[in-house]
């Protein structure tokens, strides 16, 4: 008995503990002191429940994807665990959260029974020797922001155990918000640096605002009514004007408070410790005020140097809180003759979520708890004990001060009603009576609960009767649809058809076991069977062939259980019944077998009518250009003798020639961006460097075609010039949509481009590009398919412009890879204006600029180069352009030779090798390894140079991957080919 009286002891001076520290927590002036109360209240409840751990998890981050153990108390003998516990993935405790996402606690009675049950939350305690546990969600303004629970706790008591843990965690998640507020006001007002908008928003709450500097004794007013600005004046002494302000402005009752509140030389000592002060005061004219400091700087040593001093009216509040008790006074002698109706009645206020008592039948479950202050926690802990729990979330939702205020928007008064456990009186059903009270700015309901359960029995007696006709009516009904060739569903003629009866040959038809398994699965409704793209559709149908008769036949899809879609044949019939009412019969046949055949025989010759459209366009577009490039050879061989006229075809053999490689690059290009695989890649570039770039070689084209171009002055003022994303896809939108505002112009025409940033967010900027022409514009019919592959205004704009039709498909995908948006208007002989916006992440660190210097033109002769390349053709023309250097040149027929040739020669002897990569024997990325794997001395440093007709970034990484130094692509540019060299052979002995 000795040992009963002390362990009660104990636990009264820890509960007296705990409530001593929830009370400490709402003094917590910041976060800090929060953080320094928090261990000691957590110790208090472990004691008090003899838990092994007490703590708190919170999120770890905004993105909820892990929690962290923010805080733990132990017993003594038992080891930490925090440190193991400070990102613990939300995947492995998914059970968990979506338990508390629904304000639920967690409790385990033994640990070994929940393994096969949740086994990922077994793994996790088992080894922290865990056997029983409880745990309740943490809220902070309806947001789930973390949990509190007890290890190993005493069980006999779990209710108050979790209540104590609901009153710790939502106070603290209270409090934190609150001191989160605070700081975010003060820090706006301490980063606002008199911003206009900022000021006129907080005038709106405060009449009178001053910043103070208590070094010199001097203020200066940011914002005041004009009675105080006539007063006070824009600058002035601080003490001078207080003292005038207080003989002038404030009741004489409340003098002496102000003087001693207002006095500047106590100032910095009275903030010493914290970082407001406030007071309410009564003026001369009786209106209430609150006014109060707050520090905006501290010198090096703590000492507050300045203050911002602000006053608001608070009439308002005074008046509420004395209307307030009238109001309950009135109500108290209201409900006094309620009270024969009603078992249990409350005011609710709804802007506070504060409660009262009116009246209480002792027989009820509600009873006056003290410890619950605000009525959302009062009924949720009544809901969790006494009310059944199809109706636990009911109550919460229906008595929740926002959904109150939400029904009082269209109704002064609502009812609901639940049923609980039975109580003293026996009675367990009840209906809830809501009535708005709202006046002069109050918000307030009142709530009175009465006993229906006489009500409800005679109900349910009904009910159950009639159940038992229609179970009668239904078996019927189903021996005369087992014998129908589909199945058969009655629906109301109400705007969803919810359904009054479903067949069972119907229900296996979609793949469910029962009827009432597609009624639970379905809604009850065709809206969520029928596949979204066909029900506008279906119904639009079947009410035009209602219009004619009564019954219609219509093909649409359905969704099966397994979440596939089946086309049926609904054959529906319109039923008046004697009374009026109209039903729905439809017989449901299964035609999915014969409408996917059919869709799959059009879908086979829209394929091959595609084949044969692509074949169709890419040989005229092909043959166009190889027929001239053909037919220039042809008048060069005929006419060698006349010069002039060989250099002028052989340039438009050129032009056509690269039309030609054009026309091929975007035909490839298209072809990968076509595949969903084709990743976009990502790397930090410098935008204005990007931008430097497209204008060059837009200038070029424009300058070819007597286009004025204008481009932004400064590039680099852009605020965000570092970025993260694709440059090499960037600039290829940029040219292309650039270059077709050139090549569809007038002669003498302009182009105009225009780029700006904005911030999405401190990761984010959207960078916004317009570009307006002068040029040739589209009509509408041709932009609703400009971004079609080989789309162009009309066939002849093929030949006269050479385009391929493909640009602008390329952009578009691209565009729709990178998350962009592109809109284009344009009138057709005006011109047309292109708005383009890209999301891109903003660099964290500067992305490395780098020079481009031209590289000398360095004599290359005398360099010795080994050509590795299969094709004959290809390797003569090769060897040609590099002896015309004067550089010295070793073939190889496929890899295995030139790896041989390279190992044969003494070391240094070659300067470089060009590698094709397409090579029998032994292919280019094979011998690019065996050389620098072959362990001659300068094999790891000798450069090698790609050169391939694979030309896409996958088969440069490759080549990167394989060793090799550059990547050149087919067909070769020759002024590339000897810048490259001479970049890698630059200052050779060997090459001087």
């Amino acid at each position: 008995m000795e040992e009963y009286r002390d362990d009660k002891k104990s636990k009264l001076y820890y509960m007296d503990e705990i409530l001593h520290k929830i009370s400490s927590m709402s003094q917590a002036e910041n976060e800090k002191q929060l953080d320094d109360i928090t261990p000691s209240i957590l110790k208090s409840v472990g004691k008090y429940t003899a838990a092994d751990r007490a703590y708190i998890f919170e999120w770890s981050s905004e993105k909820k994807e892990s929690f962290k153990n923010t805080f733990e108390w132990c017993a003594s003998g038992i080891e930490p665990q925090i440190q193991n516990l400070q990102k613990v993935p939300v995947c492995l405790m998914q059970n968990w959260v979506e338990t508390f996402i629904q304000k639920k606690n967690i409790i385990i009675y033994d640990l070994e029974e929940i393994a096969e049950e949740t086994p990922q939350e077994y793994e996790i305690l088992k080894p922290q020797n865990i056997h029983a546990l409880i745990a309740v969600p943490i809220y902070t303004n309806h947001k789930f922001i973390g949990f509190i629970g007890l290890d190993n706790p005493e069980l006999n008591q779990n209710m108050v155990s979790m209540n104590l843990l609901s009153d710790v965690g939502c106070h603290m998640g209270s409090v934190r918000e609150n001191l989160r507020m605070m700081k975010a006001l003060e820090d706006a007002l301490e980063t606002a640096n008199l911003n206009g908008e900022i000021i006129d928003s907080i005038s709106k709450l405060y009449w009178l605002i001053y910043r103070m500097n208590l070094e010199t004794g001097t203020y200066e007013e940011i914002s005041a009514g004009n009675e105080m600005h006539k007063l006070t004046g824009k600058h002035g002494k601080t003490e001078e004007d207080f003292q005038h302000a207080i003989n002038t402005i404030v009741d004489g009752e409340h003098q002496e408070m102000m003087k001693k509140f207002l006095d500047t030389s106590t100032l910095a000592d009275r903030l010493k410790d914290t970082e407001s002060i406030a007071v309410e005061y009564r003026a001369q004219s009786g209106s209430w005020h609150l006014a109060r400091f707050i520090v905006k700087k501290r010198n090096p040593s703590g000492k507050v140097t300045n203050v911002l001093y602000v006053v608001r009216q608070i009439d308002k509040e005074k008046q509420v809180e004395i209307t307030y008790k009238q109001e309950l006074i009135k109500k108290n002698r209201i409900l006094s003759g309620l009270s024969r109706d009603y078992t249990t009645a409350f005011v609710l206020n709804l802007d506070t979520d504060e409660y009262e008592f009116v009246f209480n039948q002792e027989t009820n479950h509600a009873q006056k708890h003290e410890e619950f202050k605000a009525f959302s926690d009062y009924v949720d802990a009544y809901a969790f004990a006494f009310a059944l729990p199809e109706f636990r979330d009911v109550m919460r939702r229906e008595l929740d001060r926002n959904m109150i205020k939400k029904h009082f928007e269209t109704e002064d008064e609502y009812h609901f009603s639940f049923e609980t456990s039975p109580n003293a009186a026996g009675l367990s059903c009840f209906q809830a009576h809501i009535v708005k009270e709202y006046e002069e700015g109050s918000h307030f309901a009142f709530l009175g609960f009465r006993s229906i359960d006489e009500i409800v029995q005679k109900e349910r007696f009904y009910k159950d009767s009639l159940q038992k006709v229609n179970q009668e009516l239904k078996h019927q009904l189903d021996m005369i649809t087992s014998a129908l060739p589909g199945g058969v569903k009655i629906s109301n003629d109400d705007p969803e058809y919810s359904f009054k009866y479903v067949s069972e040959h119907f229900a296996q038809m979609l793949g469910y076991d029962t009827p009432e398994k597609l009624m639970e699965a379905s809604g009850g409704t065709i809206v969520d069977l029928a596949h979204p793209d066909d029900l506008e559709q279906g119904i639009a149908q079947a009410l035009e062939q209602y219009s004619k008769a009564d019954h219609y036949e219509i093909t649409y899809r359905m969704k099966c259980k397994n979440g596939s879609w089946k086309y049926i044949e609904d054959r529906g019939h319109k039923i008046c019944k004697p009374n009026g009412v109209i039903e729905h019969w439809n017989l449901i046949l299964d035609k999915n077998e014969l409408v996917e055949k059919t869709i799959a025989l059009e879908s086979e010759k829209k394929a091959n009518q595609s084949k044969s459209d692509f074949l169709s366009r890419m040989s005229h577009d092909m043959r166009t250009p190889l027929n001239g490039i053909i037919g220039l050879m042809d008048i060069c061989m005929k006419h060698p003798e006349d010069r002039t006229l060989v250099d002028s075809s052989r340039l438009k053999a050129r032009v056509a020639a690269d039309h030609l490689l054009s026309l091929i690059n975007d035909t490839l290009e298209m072809s990968k961006l076509e595949n969903e695989e084709t990743k976009i890649p990502k790397e930090d570039f410098y935008l204005p460097d990007l931008l430097r770039e497209v204008e060059t070689i837009a200038q070029m084209r424009a300058d070819e075609e007597c286009i004025t171009i204008h481009f932004m002055d400064d590039p680099y003022s852009i605020p965000y010039p570092n970025l993260t994303g694709s440059s090499l896809h960037v600039k290829q939108i940029f040219l292309n949509l650039i270059t077709n505002s050139i090549k569809y112009n007038r002669k003498n025409g302009s182009v105009d481009c225009f780029l700006k940033e904005e911030k999405e967010s401190d990761e984010r900027v959207l960078v916004d590009v317009t570009i307006k022409d002068t040029g040739i514009g589209m009509s509408e019919d041709f932009l609703k398919n400009i971004f079609q592959p080989f789309v162009q205004a009309d066939q002849g704009a093929r030949s006269y412009y050479k385009g391929t039709g493909l640009g602008m498909a390329i952009v578009k995908e691209l565009l729709d890879r990178m998350d962009g948006t592109i809109q284009i208007d344009s009138v057709e002989n005006q011109g047309t204006t292109i708005h383009v916006v890209i999301p891109f992440e903003i660099a964290e660190e500067p992305a490395v600029v780098q020079e481009m210097s031209e590289l000398p033109k360095e004599n290359l002769s005398g360099c010795r180069i080994l050509l590795a390349e299969d094709n004959e053709l290809n390797r003569e023309i090769a060897a040609f352009l590099l002896k015309d250097e004067g550089i010295s040149v070793t073939e190889a027929e496929d890899g295995q030779q030139a790896v041989e040739c390279f190992l044969k020669m003494p070391e240094g002897y070659y300067d470089a090798v060009l590698m094709d990569i397409m090579m029998p024997v032994m292919d280019g990325y094979q011998a690019a390894r065996a050389i620098r794997g072959s362990g001659k001395k300068d094999a790891e440093m000798i450069p090698i140079i790609a050169i391939t007709a694979n030309a896409f970034a996958e088969d440069k990484r490759k080549t990167m991957e394989a060793g090799m130094d550059a990547h050149l692509s087919k067909p070769l540019n020759v002024q590339e080919l000897m810048d490259t060299i001479r970049k890698f052979c630059a200052g050779k002995q060997i090459c001087q």
